[in-house]
């Protein structure tokens, strides 16, 4: 697991208390989740706090750029029915210190925003080749942004995180940054005839990268992330007045943490 590979167990722990702690006041993504990992990881390594639109470096630990991203999709669930979604999801089943079990819902992937893309959208004909030079476009983003930031290596940092039926769960997944290579594409048009966006799949037809178009020609676009591999940590919110978290050994008074491959 490439977690394994670029952060110690002690700095991975780190980080969840950090994500926990961030949640006791919003919710742990965008410049919030940012900060939290910065902070777990700084005991331990050489980062610095970089996240700005002009830069896809989030976190600068040593010569590793981080590009971090933030995105609520984990439920829980007490038994696996015939309706829960098992192709898409992976349930992972936590045993917790109270004796309680909880199966997790963990998404395989998520789709989530990456940088807006400078690209001419007019050319409605050519879905393939517009999202192309979207794509052309942020991997040159990513490139130079890394290199500037003085960065050998970029990773991809996902934090999927959820609340339900008295449980809070993070997972966190860290992998080498990766660009998509799309094999076809469609336009996608609203109910008056309009461009609505254009969606691209790889080569066996799972979505892949997307660009969504609005009214006054902004342009939003979303990049697939893997997410089956990681660390998960659950815990229950009836014990979170009895027991005070101070730091990261403090995380199994009441909840459990599971590394998942």
């Amino acid at each position: 697991m490439e977690l394994h590979n670029i952060l110690c167990d002690d700095a991975i722990k780190n980080i969840l208390f950090h994500s926990r702690r961030c949640w006791d006041y919003t919710y742990p993504t965008g410049t919030a989740l940012e900060v939290a990992i910065y902070r777990g990881l700084q005991p331990f390594y050489d980062v610095k706090l970089l996240g700005s639109p002009l830069t896809i470096v989030d976190v600068k630990k040593g010569n590793d750029a981080l590009d971090i991203k933030g995105y609520k999709d984990l439920g829980h669930a007490f038994r696996i029915t015939a309706s829960s979604n098992t192709t898409e999801n992976n349930f992972v089943e936590q045993n917790l210190p109270n004796g309680s079990q909880i199966k997790v819902r963990v998404p395989k992937s998520v789709n989530t925003m990456v940088k807006r893309p400078n690209v001419d959208t007019k050319n409605s004909k050519k879905p393939l080749r517009i999202l192309s030079e979207g794509l052309d476009d942020y991997k040159k983003f990513a490139n130079v942004t890394t290199e500037k930031a003085g960065c050998e290596n970029l990773y991809s940092v996902v934090v999927v995180y959820g609340e339900d039926k008295g449980y809070r769960s993070i997972f966190l997944t860290l992998e080498k940054f990766t660009e998509p290579e799309l094999a076809s594409a469609e336009h996608l048009y609203k109910k008056d005839g309009t461009s609505k966006g254009y969606n691209g799949f790889d080569k066996n037809g799972t979505l892949i990268y997307s660009l969504s178009l609005f009214n006054r020609g902004s342009v939003n676009s979303m990049k697939r992330f893997e997410t089956s591999r990681g660390v998960l940590y659950t815990w229950s919110l009836a014990e979170t007045e009895e027991f005070s978290i101070r730091d990261r050994n403090d995380l199994l008074k009441d909840g459990t943490i599971q590394f998942v491959e």
